[in-house]
């Protein structure tokens, strides 16, 4: 059998495929202190449910929020970073650009390295690779000392051109490993060997700011497993392939984006069995909604991403991480975002969240702020005996009580302070999927959108509404989809390495040792996920762009053992026609560079099996309650549907709430629903 868990802000989500191919879920709440104590008692739980042991278990995969949460929230470790001698500011200089050229009062995400405990070796290395000024060994010797006097216990080392020469880091590693032995290390040149120091140095801090973290949670996992007699762990990466806990540990940085990246996986899954290829992938839990645009079932993957904005959806406010990521739009609004006054004495929602300690007031957990999760129970999209398929009962007095304070506050009556609580979350959520589809050049009113996690299938028919999309699926199993997406996953490891060249300068033997290079990288992790060479599938990407400009694009490339001729004439054309597409030009008589070369080895996609209801007799119809639409702009009575006794094309007219297990779907007045041939409940607006 296979098991996969997702640690969510809120909850955790577990998926068991069983030898029948089955799948059976699971949810229970977080523990944001020690989130392998939410996983663990997930995963007890759901092996007793099916009467199963730890050594049935053939492999688990997982997903995790902990290396997110620690940027965050800044609960890394205390780090130093160690560079070139005279860049000791690069963490705050950045790049010296403006995301804001006039606001006076430009604020930036305060980096993860104190200033203090930035460092400089002496060194010099040029361009070429001429060695300047040698290596200080002393002089690391004596920074390791101050490093241990202070008690840092995660260093980054970041030389200016350490991504193409790799000496003068690899040697500074040993010696900081021998002057302070269990002291993480983490390289530039292993974590990102790309160009840009600024964008590298902030990608190694990064990654040595959440080693320990990441490191100790691997472990402790992967020691509780082994007692219970399971698997290999796998863990989720940023896009979308699962790697060994080593690689984990190694390299946590590129797991900050994990469970999203598995909720992605899963749409793709569908997009697969459906033959329905141009997704918005709607993903709303606890904390955050994430959205991303799939075209013939494929996400974009992005080269680089940015996390912990200091200003909501501006680049250039936040981290630049240069790791593979799927490309996706994220908004700190979930079931758990807490409603309040914003500073102009108006309703605002979100950023912070409840969590799962203390929850939302409905929660009864000693949450005492309303939250979107309270809104939808007082507005009658969610049911307080019917949450978590009736296992945990929710409280709707306190929500009511917590409502009515804000609402006080604000001067509005209860019921219009919820209302606009819901629709805020719905505008917000609306207006990220529409700049994330025109980003990419995509009318979003054409895509078909694949609502999922506890609260997406709630709120997606308000969110399709204001988007104009017409058709949305809640895929059974909406609440645990990106548990599920963890089944589907592939193996796959990453590299990138940066070796500048024009194309008219390219030869055989540089392409060779590229690809040796490339392949060289990737062969520990494959290895560790016990990968034979002959199952691996090599695919080449590089960074792009016309000789003179300063920034990139990424184009698909031949495989690299091609002829020179042939490879050269095929990029060139992907290259030109790509540009075309994204900026609706051509440009004469400069020639095209390639900057870094990437590749992806990866295993075969996963089965992810099916979740399979038995047949049941009892009546779908479950009852009536009175809910909220913002079309009749009244409460109105509406029929519940139980989704399990529901047969594959039975259709059913809005408005109607459609109830699953562990999560709830919203049919409003002007749509009505159908179950597709795999149960998913298919809805379509008019």
């Amino acid at each position: 059998m296979k098991l996969a868990f997702d640690t969510g802000g809120t909850f955790t989500d577990l998926a068991l495929l069983d030898d029948a191919g089955v799948v059976h879920t699971h949810k229970v709440l977080s523990t944001p202190d020690d989130p392998s104590r939410a996983v663990l008692q997930g995963i007890d739980e759901l092996l007793d449910m099916r009467q199963s042991h730890g050594r049935d278990v053939a492999a688990i995969f997982g997903a995790t929020t902990v290396v997110t949460n620690a940027v965050l929230e800044r609960r890394g470790a205390r780090t130093a970073l160690v560079t070139t001698d005279g860049f000791q500011d690069i963490l705050r200089i950045r790049t010296e650009s403006r995301y804001d050229l006039y606001d006076l009062k430009l604020q930036f995400s305060e980096p993860l390295v104190a200033r203090t405990d930035c460092f400089g070796a002496i060194e010099r290395v040029t361009v070429d690779g001429d060695v300047l000024v040698p290596l200080d060994e002393a002089g690391v010797r004596a920074i390791a000392a101050a490093i241990k006097a202070r008690g840092i216990a995660s260093v980054a080392v970041c030389l200016l051109h350490g991504y193409r020469y790799t000496e003068h880091e690899e040697r500074i590693g040993a010696l900081l490993r021998e002057q302070l032995p269990g002291v993480a290390v983490s390289l530039s040149s292993a974590v990102c060997p790309e160009i840009r120091e600024y964008d590298r140095a902030s990608t190694t801090a990064a990654n040595a700011y959440t080693r320990p973290l990441m490191s100790g949670h691997v472990a402790q996992l992967e020691g509780e497993l082994a007692r219970r007699g399971t698997g290999q762990l796998l863990w989720m990466t940023s896009s979308g392939g699962v790697v060994p806990g080593v690689t984990a540990s190694e390299l946590p940085v590129r797991m900050i984006e994990s469970g999203p990246a598995a909720g992605v996986v899963a749409a793709g899954d569908y997009a697969r069995r459906s033959g329905n290829g141009d997704l918005l992938s709607f993903d709303m839990g606890g904390t955050t909604a994430k959205l991303c645009m799939l075209l013939d079932g494929r996400p974009r993957i992005a080269p680089e991403l940015e996390v912990a904005h200091a200003a909501r959806f501006r680049r250039g406010s936040g981290l630049p991480l240069k790791i593979q990521s799927v490309q996706m739009i994220e908004i700190g609004s979930g079931g758990g975002s807490i409603a309040h006054a914003g500073p102009l004495g108006m309703l605002a929602v979100g950023p912070r969240s409840a969590g799962a300690a203390p929850g939302p007031a409905c929660y009864g957990l000693g949450g005492a702020e309303p939250t979107v999760t309270d809104v939808d129970l007082i507005l009658g999209y969610l049911h307080e005996d019917s949450f978590l398929g009736g296992t945990f009962r929710l409280d709707r007095a306190a929500a009511q009580t917590a409502l009515e304070r804000l609402a006080r506050e604000l001067q509005l009556a209860p019921e219009r302070c919820a209302q606009g609580v819901h629709d805020l979350v719905n505008d917000a959520m609306a207006r990220a999927a529409i700049m994330h589809a025109m980003d990419g050049g995509v009318d979003p009113s054409r895509l078909s959108m694949i609502a999922f996690g506890g609260a997406g299938p709630v709120h997606a028919y308000g969110v399709a509404r204001k988007i104009g999309v017409r058709r949305v699926v809640c895929p059974l199993g909406a609440g645990v989809n990106s548990a599920l997406g963890l089944l589907a996953a592939p193996v796959a490891v990453d590299v990138a390495a940066s070796a500048p060249v024009s194309l008219n300068q390219l030869d055989t033997g540089m392409l060779e040792r590229i690809r040796a290079r490339l392949v060289a990288d990737a062969a520990p992790a494959l290895a560790a996920a016990r990968l034979s060479v002959d199952d691996v599938t090599y695919t080449f990407s590089a960074d792009m762009r016309h000789i003179g400009q300063g920034y990139e694009i990424t184009i698909g490339l031949p495989e690299l053992s091609t002829p020179l001729d042939l490879f050269t004439s095929a990029v060139r054309v992907a290259f030109r026609s790509t540009y075309l597409q994204l900026y609706g030009r051509e440009v004469e008589g400069t020639g095209i560079e390639v900057i870094t070369w990437r590749l992806r080895a990866s295993g075969a996609i996963g089965t992810g099996g099916s979740i399979r209801t038995e047949r049941c007799d009892r009546n779908a119809l479950r009852g009536r309650r009175p809910v909220y639409f913002e079309e009749a702009r009244a409460y109105v009575s509406t029929p519940v549907y139980d989704h399990y006794a529901l047969e594959p094309g039975q259709e059913i007219a809005g408005p109607a709430i459609v109830e699953q297990k562990e999560s709830t779907a919203v049919i409003g007045p002007s749509g009505h629903a159908t179950l597709d041939g795999q149960r998913n409940l298919v809805i379509a607006l008019t």
